[in-house]
């Protein structure tokens, strides 16, 4: 007779409740076990850091110790350096959060390297200004490196149309004011401004700084051009209902054209009429009303080709219009003279 042979059980290690990942729907959630252990490994792993006020002599040379390592900063900015020191030396307000430095544990010189901030770094040292650090002992530049990547790669921007919404200042208000009293759009009126204002410098185009203002004549030649572009029956802002008037949006040509083909409802279309005005020293009711009929009849944005050429070749092709509208003016200004 044969002998009945017992299975082995299986011994599953039993898992320890507190540890176990609750589900509430789709969402996974720790136990409070779970959640103290992980506390405290994560303090067990941070890096110890100081809180420090910078002298100039201190600033000159983290920078000149950062600058040593090649590669481990990106380029400056001019331009950005310079916001810096124009924001430390005449904003009411100049709060500059701490830049991060690093120091290798153990090493008792004073060498330090800038991982996140070097733009107010340098800015700081053009304003002759002191300005606060923390500093983070590593135990090694390599691990240096790795947090100045991690800090630079996951740090987002604040976006321009948050920017554009929640600014008081006098531009960014003035532009939520036309938006609303001409039923378009923020971005409009802002590519419209940059246009008049000098096309790619945007001086005076500044949403954040308190001495921001843009020149009366300029708001007379917005005012003029936004009547003359609404009133038109093709400008019909309904027909969008995800975009809505007086918000900051960016209406791109692909999804205009695609959902309403007549309509007028892209921003640099009205910065390349800015620009043509200023271009031509137009001021009068009657020679901005030329300028933004000829544009009206001849300017070729609606266009599948322009809007390949203007997303392969971006800035350039928007120039390439601005100089086809103002021979498309001058033609029109001498076929009215005959």
């Amino acid at each position: 007779m044969k002998k009945k042979t017992k299975t082995k059980k299986r011994v599953t290690k039993k898992v320890t409740k507190k540890f176990l990942i609750r589900r509430k729907g789709s969402a996974p959630v720790l136990s409070e076990a779970a959640k103290h252990k992980l506390r405290n490994e994560a303090i067990r792993r941070q890096l110890p850091m100081v809180y420090k006020d910078l002298s100039l002599d201190e600033m000159s040379k983290v920078q000149q110790w950062t600058a040593m390592e090649g590669g481990f900063q990106r380029q400056l900015s001019a331009k950005q350096v310079d916001e810096v020191t124009a924001f430390m030396l005449y904003s009411p307000t100049p709060v500059i959060p701490p830049i991060l430095l690093a120091k290798i544990n153990g090493d008792r010189s004073l060498r330090r390297w800038c991982i996140d901030g070097q733009h107010r770094l340098k800015g700081a040292i053009q304003a002759s200004i002191g300005i606060p650090a923390v500093v983070i002992t590593v135990e090694s530049l390599e691990q240096a490196r790795y947090l100045f990547l991690i800090y630079n790669s996951k740090a987002s921007k604040v976006s321009k149309k948050f920017i554009g919404m929640v600014s008081n200042n006098e531009v960014a208000s003035l532009t939520r004011e036309l938006s609303n009293e001409y039923e378009t759009y923020y971005e409009h009126i802002k590519r419209l401004g940059v246009g008049l204002l000098g096309g790619k410098t945007t001086k005076y185009w500044d949403e954040v700084a308190h001495d921001a203002a843009i020149p009366a004549p300029f708001i007379k030649q917005m005012r003029t051009v936004l009547g003359l572009w609404t009133s038109d029956r093709r400008w019909t802002p309904d027909r969008f209902p995800e975009e809505r008037p007086g918000e900051v949006t960016r209406c791109i040509a692909r999804k205009i054209v695609g959902s309403c083909k007549s309509a007028y409802c892209v921003p640099g279309v009205l910065q390349v009429i800015g620009a043509v005005i200023r271009d031509l020293g137009a001021s009068t009711t009657a020679q901005i009303t030329t300028i933004v009929d000829v544009a009206k009849t001849t300017m070729r944005f609606k266009s599948t080709a322009f809007r390949r050429d203007a997303g392969l070749n971006g800035m350039e092709t928007w120039c390439s219009e601005i100089e086809r509208l103002k021979a498309n003016v001058a033609k029109h200004a001498l076929l009215a003279s005959g």
